[in-house]
């Protein structure tokens, strides 16, 4: 299980600098200010040869209420999948056609998706019913599911070691702490979890450089 930092300290990555001379706080100075006006003079062309945003397509959903959450998406298929958390369905989305292929229904609060191109898998974490639902790809049926997951919301896949790592837990079961649980989806069984002493993660992220994981919170319970 990979360790996360403590959210009250400070990165200490770099070394304290030693207190800097009269000298070098004036060349710093003569630095900063040279830095600034060449990135200012730098801004029109920089303007000029940036292209605007187009919108290329826009998707009618009639019958859709709500907000969509996370999405994730199938490159070779050309599919989109977004879960819709209000609607409790996962929608489905030709990227070539820009048309919605199928509305997936029969989820609670469909959060964070992860495709496994690999298995044509669609991972689906739905907070209501505090489950992993892992979907064949092909068809869209339910073909296996880890439960004990209450909360189920942001999720992350270390594909070298095929580890999902999923946050549970938090405000909305409601509980004033979360878990982040790691799946092994070699066998799709649970294999360790980590309390955190918040009830709102908001996200988390890998580093694919080392063994780190870095948690986002959006609130923290100190321990007296």
């Amino acid at each position: 299980m990979k360790k996360r930092s403590d959210p009250t300290a400070s990165s200490r990555r770099y070394e304290d600098l030693a207190a800097p001379t009269q000298a070098s706080k004036l060349l710093r100075g003569i630095l900063c200010a040279v830095t600034v006006i060449a990135t200012l003079a730098a801004l029109p062309s920089q303007a000029q040869m940036a292209s605007p945003l187009k919108l290329e397509a826009t998707i009618p959903l009639p019958g859709f209420t709500g907000d969509f959450d996370h999405f994730a998406v199938d490159e070779k298929g050309g599919r989109l999948f977004l879960a819709g958390e209000d609607h409790k369905t996962v929608e489905v989305f030709d990227l070539r056609t820009n048309r919605r292929l199928k509305s997936i229904t029969g989820f609670g609060t469909p959060h964070s998706i992860v495709y496994l191109p690999e298995t044509d898998h669609i991972l689906v974490a739905d907070g209501d019913k505090g489950a992993l639902q892992i979907l064949r790809g092909s068809d869209y049926a339910v073909v296996d599911h880890v439960d004990g997951l209450a909360g189920a919301d942001s999720m992350k896949l270390d594909a070298s070691s095929q580890t999902l790592y999923l946050v549970t837990g938090g405000k909305d079961v409601p509980l004033e702490y979360s878990f982040l649980v790691a799946i092994d989806l070699k066998t799709n069984k649970k294999v360790s979890e980590l309390r955190i002493e918040s009830n709102h993660v908001e996200a988390f992220a890998l580093e694919s450089s080392s063994s780190r994981l870095f948690v986002k919170l959006r609130s923290w319970i100190a321990k007296p």
